[in-house]
């Protein structure tokens, strides 16, 4: 978890502050203060430790209710990396929450809205839909 705050203290400026003011050039510097507390957060273990402005400054809860596939394009990438590595490792240590997220994030999700990897990510979600069904069950 520390390996990821390293990546977003390490990208901050040079990636993460360049697309985030492309997508909200309205944001100010507290904004950005904010983001990166939120992705440093989320390193550490989910978006339940947000509060909702950060949730809305990230783009990841817009007003109205939580995002789904398809909506934003940086969340798309973020949800479908986080599936792709949990799948690596069979969801070995996802959480029933997590799990949960993930399945409800991609609920209406059809190829088109799973980005480039589209295969790696149905089968992952397939995978994913599975492991949480027997754990369920057991």
């Amino acid at each position: 978890m520390l390996a990821h705050q390293a990546v977003v203290d390490e990208c901050w400026d040079q990636v993460l502050v360049p697309r985030l003011r492309a997508r909200f050039p309205q944001a100010s510097e507290q904004d950005l203060r904010e983001a990166r507390l939120c992705l440093r957060r989320l390193a550490l273990g989910g978006s339940r430790l947000l509060p909702a402005r950060q949730q809305i400054v990230l783009g990841a809860a817009p007003p109205g209710g939580a995002t789904r596939a398809g909506e934003y394009e940086l969340a798309d990438e973020a949800h479908a990396e986080l599936l792709q590595r949990l799948a690596r490792g069979h969801f070995a240590n996802l959480s029933p929450d997590l799990g949960a997220d993930l399945l409800a994030y991609f609920r209406d999700i059809d190829a088109s809205a799973a980005g480039k990897d589209a295969d790696e990510v149905l089968s992952a979600l397939a995978e994913l839909q599975s492991v949480m069904s027997e754990r369920r069950q057991g």
